[in-house]
């Protein structure tokens, strides 16, 4: 199955939209597509099957403000912007990737091809470059990461925290193609809601409190032992908001208390089983005590 993932995430909506392959092949027989140069593979709405082997024409056809490398994935930041729009996407694009890298990324020589950052000042333009690209109408989004295009697509209008926020799945997962995705999630949200000082991002409280804080009490929220179990359906599923609020909270309460960079490298220093994943988050944080946490945090804000 072929996944586009539909993200409003910083603004605090979303929704998500699948194809299967079945819908694929036949929506091809259809002449809903064609081949258009950017893979060797079966192509529609501008997606791979299997992936693709250069950046899609309508990405290309998008001005360079910058090109930052210095870490493992190399990013090249496209779009047709104002000059000063332009020189304040350029800064936080990389004032991420340096923080992104240091905290969080080993250090090697990039292996794949550049990610491609398409930023658009108005919504209108973001969708019709959407349209032209998967040659269909989207649902409504303000921005997404395709890993088989290798593309971050983000409407900069309403600010740039979801540029920030989708920016950091191709950095993380380039680095940890099998990060479990409550944890993947989690921190690109905390970069969602960040303020930039001092030579690194700081991490603020936002509205997903609110969803966790709700989702606790009608008894949705998951526990340590469903983010060891879950997966990516699971994360996008019917409990979507509670997922991505407990995994960015979680990271927060380790970041007040400097366990955060920590409990990503245990995490990440074995495969992500279901046992790997327990042993780490009750080595790092005590359950009860991230739940009180919570709750007084919430008292303060609201």
């Amino acid at each position: 199955m072929i996944s586009v993932e539909w993200r409003d995430d910083e603004a605090g909506s979303y929704s998500s939209m699948r194809w299967s392959l079945l819908v694929l092949f036949a929506l091809t027989a259809c002449g809903a597509s064609g081949n258009r140069g950017i893979s060797s593979q079966r192509t529609i709405f501008g997606a791979a099957v299997e992936g693709i082997e250069r950046p899609h024409p309508d990405v290309l056809r998008l001005p360079i403000i910058a090109q930052i490398k210095g870490g493992p994935t190399l990013l090249t930041i496209r779009g047709n912007v104002s000059p000063r729009e332009a020189d304040r996407i350029a800064r936080t694009a990389r004032a991420t990737y340096r923080d992104v890298n240091r905290r969080f990324v080993p250090q090697k020589r990039p292996t794949k091809r550049a990610v491609d950052i398409c930023v658009f000042e108005s919504n209108s333009e973001y969708r019709r470059f959407v349209r032209q690209m998967f040659e269909a109408d989207a649902p409504f989004a303000l921005g997404f990461y395709m890993s088989s295009h290798r593309i971050v697509a983000a409407d900069v209008s309403v600010g740039l925290g979801n540029l920030r926020h989708e920016m950091v799945h191709p950095l993380i997962k380039d680095a940890f193609p099998d990060l479990p995705d409550w944890l993947n999630e989690g921190l690109a949200s905390l970069y969602g809601s960040a303020r930039y000082r001092r030579g690194r991002y700081n991490f603020r409280v936002n509205y997903r409190l609110n969803h966790l804080i709700h989702a606790r009490a009608r008894g949705t929220a998951p526990g340590f032992v469903d983010l060891a179990l879950s997966d990516y359906d699971t994360v996008h599923g019917g409990r979507e908001r509670a997922f991505y609020a407990v995994g960015r909270y979680l990271l927060l309460y380790l970041e007040q208390r400097r366990r955060l960079v920590p409990f990503f490298r245990d995490m990440t220093s074995a495969k992500p089983t279901t046992s790997h994943q327990l042993n780490v988050l009750r080595r790092h944080a005590r359950e009860s005590s991230f739940w009180r946490w919570t709750r007084r945090i919430h008292s303060r804000w609201w």
